[in-house]
Order: C-alpha cells, then structure tokens, then sequence
C-alpha cells in the first residue's frame, strides 16, 4: 500500500534546524532529548469514533539505503565493544558518533524518520489499524522571538525484521537504551510537511 504514496523529502529549513538541534543535543545535552526530536505523534485509537491520541515519540533520522549496513556495522562495534564497560563509556562514544552522525547529511534519507515501538504500545495497536499519522514538531527560538512548528503528515511502515532497515534502527538504539525485546521497527514516510510561525 505505501509504495503507492508519493512521498516527498523534507524542506531545508526543517533539516537545517533538525540537524543543528540533533547535533547540539549529543555535544552539550549528553543526548537528552528535547522537542526536536521528540515530535508529538497523532494516531487514530483503535476504535476510530473516538478522537485523535497523542503522545510525544524520540524518533530518529534514518541513513539512506546503500549506508544502512555500513552504519548498521559502527553501531554493532560501538556497543559490543564497550558494553562490559557500562552505559556511561557507550554512551560517550556513541553521543561523539551522532555528533558527527549529524554532520553528514548527504548520507541521511530525507523521506522519513524512524523509531523503535513497544509491541504492546497504545501506538502500535493505533497503528496497525490505521497507518495515517501527524508529526508535530516543536521549535521554541524565544530568545529570536519566534516560535514555530512544523506539522508532517506520514504514512507509519511496520518493518520487517529481515529488512535491513530494521537491524539499523534496533541497533542505533541500543547504544543509548540497551537491547530491546518484544518491540517493532516504524518508518514514518514523510507525505507533506507545513510549517508555521508565530512571533512574540
């Protein structure tokens, strides 16, 4: 059903303020996330009478396709060799590899985002019902005077697990939360994306 969407590419005042946001997050904040990468996600609830649901989602850009296994491979490597070590010490390696991560858009797919989902979540369950969903991220520039958001509408792709895609996101995420279990791989394909404005 999706390959029939037409799916489009992000603009570039999204990626340039997602980029410096992602970039910023790994150098200074140790990879805490914030509104950038942490859109709010409408879904359906399973029961499409009721109204939308919505609940905020760390979700992250994804390489494009001829990069998976090579970024696949450093993210393996980060985390084998440094797991006896602790979380610190993987974390700190990998926050210095996002940060650079970040630096090379040119390696990045720009038609759609990606997160690892509980199988059991109330998202999930929305999503497997109705694959439809709204993105909205936040940018709070008090200090320019400017707020804005930035609305994507997207199609959610359960993925398989022997695609590749699916070992780059389970492993991209267990550098900085561990091995997961019972949990499915989502592709937010990227259908339009509104930006507005708001001075203050």
């Amino acid at each position: 059903m999706y390959h029939e969407l037409e799916v489009i590419e992000l603009p570039e005042s999204f990626i340039e303020w997602q980029f410096a946001e992602r970039k910023e997050n790994a150098e200074k904040f140790g990879g805490m996330p914030s509104l950038a990468v942490a859109p709010i996600i409408l879904t359906l609830p399973e029961n499409q009478e009721e109204n939308f649901i919505s609940e905020p989602k760390v979700i992250g850009m994804t390489a494009k396709p001829e990069f998976l296994e090579e970024y696949t491979d450093k993210f393996k490597d980060i985390y084998e060799r440094n797991v006896s070590a602790g979380k610190g010490k993987v974390s700190k390696e990998a926050l210095s590899f996002l940060a650079d991560y970040y630096s090379s858009p040119e390696n990045l797919n720009l038609t759609c985002f990606s997160s690892l989902e509980i199988s059991s979540s109330q998202t999930m369950k929305n999503l497997e019902k109705s694959p439809y969903c709204t993105l909205l991220f936040y940018n709070f520039a008090l200090r320019k005077g400017q707020f804005r958001v930035f609305k994507v509408e997207s199609f959610a792709q359960i993925v398989d697990k022997d695609d590749p895609f699916f070992d780059y996101v389970y492993h991209r995420n267990s550098l900085f939360h561990g091995r997961a279990e019972e949990c499915k791989v989502l592709k937010f394909n990227v259908l339009s994306v509104t930006e507005s404005k708001a001075r203050m």
